[in-house]
């Protein structure tokens, strides 16, 4: 991996504060969160392959007037970036999360009885809006392994209720997990709220 094209900036986005790194060379972006410490991938979901592709925003700035402005690394132009928005340029922005490694503390087997997860509509979508129903993936592995047990999926209603609670039964056991979250689907303005194990 070369280290002489990274492109690093400092983010203000709705009053939550990032450092952003950008590796050219290998086509992936990744966030920290200053409060936190946790950090996060940024790309641009591909329809055709159903991958992650290059985030294009590289550098970013604040305005008192447009708050924080991102600035694309390929063409002269310019984004309004904030957490309320989900749509870049004419493509959905699609969720995907990677957990720490989790082992809470203790040595002991945890057995998952019930995967929580919380999804909250931020706003009603458009009337007009014609796009195919969000969908939750969740997936994890266990124990320091490098490969992925397979999808769990669930379809979400977009219209109706504003919040919703989906729960997968018989999550298995571990010593350590890391879980990948991924929401699809639309343009529906939807976001997660939280994440829950119910542990036997």
């Amino acid at each position: 991996m070369q280290i002489n094209d990274i492109v690093c900036s400092y983010a203000e986005i709705s009053e939550q504060r990032y450092y952003v790194v950008n590796l050219r060379t290998e086509n992936r972006t990744f966030a920290v969160d200053t409060t936190t410490g946790f950090w996060f991938e940024l790309g641009l979901w591909d329809q055709r392959n159903g991958q992650y592709d290059k985030f294009d925003i590289e550098l970013f700035s604040y305005n008192d007037e447009f708050k924080c402005l991102g600035g694309s690394g390929t063409e002269s132009r310019l984004y309004s970036v904030a957490t309320e928005y989900y749509t870049y340029g004419d493509n959905d922005i699609r969720m995907m999360i990677r957990t720490p490694t989790l082992h809470h503390g203790t040595s002991a087997r945890k057995f998952v009885k019930s995967l929580k997860i919380g999804i909250q509509r931020t706003w009603d979508a458009p009337a007009s809006l014609d796009a195919a129903p969000p969908v939750l993936m969740v997936r994890w592995r266990d124990n320091g392994t490098t490969e992925w047990c397979s999808w769990r999926t669930a379809n979400l209603s977009p219209s109706g209720k504003s919040i919703h609670m989906v729960e997968f039964h018989r999550c298995g056991s571990y010593f350590s997990r890391q879980y990948e979250i991924v929401l699809t689907g639309g343009g529906y303005p939807i976001a997660l709220t939280y994440v829950k194990e119910d542990h036997k």
